[in-house]
């Protein structure tokens, strides 16, 4: 009841009311709406209760966030190694929901919602061929990236649909179940490189 009518419906909150509904500290939460730009960074924490902001939008975006896992987590999830992970950040085939802090030896660090995880695993791996068992001339991801490209390259080609024979282990829906045509992959690695060798040479030309 608000000025003595019914409100059926929260149309704002402060970061005090969206702790109570979420059951967030107020303080994490208070970062966290700076973050998102909920309210504005350059509100001081002293004031973290002045502001509010639209409710709907607010429980959705922490909503997000709840149902989100650290970077180190990232790699389980998906079925990667940690440097797959990090190609894949940089290449924006998965990004974090929140500002990406960079960490020691910098590394960099966020929230990764699991929906969004789910359905970029969804995009590489729904409608391939599954196998029950490894076969000749078909390899990881793993073994791939080291055949002179990377996994932001290998996924990209992937997704253009220009890896056809692509399969699935058991039908897994796991990166680390992906097996990729070796001689696909080769064929692909020289025309990239062949096409970098011709660009070079018109350069050099004018």
């Amino acid at each position: 009841t608000v000025f003595g009518e019914v409100v059926p419906e929260r149309k704002v909150h402060s970061v005090s009311s969206l702790s109570a509904a979420t059951n967030i500290n107020k303080y994490r939460l208070f970062g966290l709406a700076r973050s998102t730009e909920l309210i504005p960074k350059t509100v001081d924490r002293n004031a973290y209760n002045q502001l509010v902001f639209p409710a709907a939008e607010a429980e959705r975006v922490i909503g997000r966030i709840a149902n989100s896992i650290p970077q180190n987590q990232v790699m389980e999830f998906l079925g990667s190694s940690t440097t797959q992970v990090e190609h894949l950040l940089r290449q924006k085939f998965i990004v974090s929901i929140t500002p990406l802090i960079e960490e020691g030896r910098g590394q960099l660090r966020g929230n990764f919602n699991r929906d969004d995880l789910s359905d970029f695993l969804d995009r590489v791996c729904t409608n391939l061929p599954v196998i029950a068992s490894e076969v000749d001339g078909y390899v990881s991801l793993s073994s791939v990236s080291r055949m002179r490209t990377d996994t932001g390259q290998v996924m990209s080609w992937l997704l253009n649909g220009e890896l056809p024979k692509t399969c699935l282990l058991q039908g897994v829906n796991r990166i680390d179940h992906l097996r990729f045509c070796r001689s696909d992959v080769v064929k692909k690695i020289k025309a990239v490189s062949y096409t970098h060798l011709r660009a070079h040479e018109t350069r050099h030309d004018l």
